[in-house]
């Protein structure tokens, strides 16, 4: 099982922001960093797992979103953030290997199916917790929809982001 990081010595004052306040919150939780016999099922119907390392022994982590049901959009939050917290735990070396790439593949979703609440999930979860990890993502099989879909995104994410990210046909 892994072991959450010790407690903290830090008030949670009415002076932090409220992204410190949940990213707090999100340590505090034990049930973030235990492997219940839920998400151990639910990770083996392998809507994310990890397919090696790259040049850098940087792990590269392949999702299917759209695959992941409304349902169990819950499980598929708490087994992202038991699983990138592995990944940091067991795969990340301070001063060597400090980032990750994710091969997110969209299965050619259309306007119908398209995962929007999965990638929700998964943004949250990696921007609370896992800020600054991402070295590269891959977006594979993107539909006609989601290059319209991503003109109106890009305004609002950095410079820095916007490079990070590749489009596969």
């Amino acid at each position: 099982c892994f072991t959450p990081p010790t407690k903290r010595s830090i008030p949670l004052s009415s002076s932090l922001t409220s992204h410190t306040r949940k990213f707090l919150a999100y340590y505090d939780n034990p049930l973030n960093f235990h492997l219940t016999e839920d998400l151990l099922s639910y990770l083996k119907c392998q809507n994310m797992f990890c397919v090696g390392h790259d040049r850098e022994f940087r792990p590269i982590i392949y999702m299917y979103p759209l695959r992941v049901k409304e349902a169990d959009l819950d499980r598929f939050g708490a087994s992202s953030r038991f699983y990138s917290s592995v990944l940091q735990k067991y795969w990340l070396k301070k001063y060597h290997v400090e980032n990750w790439n994710i091969i997110l593949d969209l299965e050619n979703a259309g306007i119908t199916n398209f995962p929007l609440k999965a990638m929700k999930s998964m943004t949250e979860v990696s921007s609370l917790a896992f800020c600054g990890r991402l070295n590269k993502m891959l977006i594979l099989n993107p539909s006609f929809f989601f290059f319209g879909l991503w003109k109106l995104i890009k305004v609002f994410l950095h410079a820095d982001t916007l490079a990070k990210i590749i489009f596969v046909k």
